[in-house]
């Protein structure tokens, strides 16, 4: 097992990474806030409280909009602003791979690591990070890669030990 790709980052590539590390977090405590939420007219109907007057739904209904409006809106915005403020991240990277290490390459930097020295992996439909600790990693968007490379470096990373992380899905 061994192959090559070069790709260059874009923006969808960093926001995709970003959330298949968090899991759009934000966005299933808004799901869980509008069930709470929607509890409390249920339990007013039953009571016979005026629903509009029930300042706790209002309130969870209100915190869940907001988590909803920032997930879907304004974390995608920042994730992309911090993509085009970092300069390193607009150069070509080449990939090299085989059964012992993965080597990449850009106008900036040559580094290898070692299968066995990656803390975790985790592989989504746009991308699969290689995690040199809990928060840092390495994206490599799936759109570079042939049909078999992903699943070859994931096969690597297997035989070396590094367990998959489990994400929010």
């Amino acid at each position: 097992m061994s192959g090559s790709a070069t790709f260059e980052l874009i923006e969808q590539d960093h926001v995709d990474a970003v959330h298949a590390h968090t899991g759009r977090i934000f966005g299933k405590i808004s799901w869980a806030l509008l069930f709470v939420a929607f509890l409390f007219p249920i339990v007013d109907l039953w009571a016979g409280f005026p629903i509009m007057e029930d300042k706790a739904f209002w309130f969870f209904l209100a915190v869940a909009i907001f988590f909803l409006a920032w997930d879907w809106v304004a974390r995608d915005w920042m994730i992309r602003r911090a993509f085009r403020q970092g300069e390193a991240m607009h150069t070509p990277i080449r990939i090299e791979w085989d059964d012992q290490a993965i080597r990449l390459q850009t106008d900036m930097s040559n580094s290898e690591y070692c299968w066995d020295r990656f803390y975790r992996w985790m592989a989504s439909k746009k991308c699969l990070l290689l995690y040199r600790d809990s928060q840092f990693f390495i994206v490599i968007p799936r759109r570079a890669l042939s049909a078999t490379a992903s699943e070859d470096m994931i096969a690597a990373l297997g035989a070396s030990g590094v367990r998959e992380k489990r994400g929010w899905k």
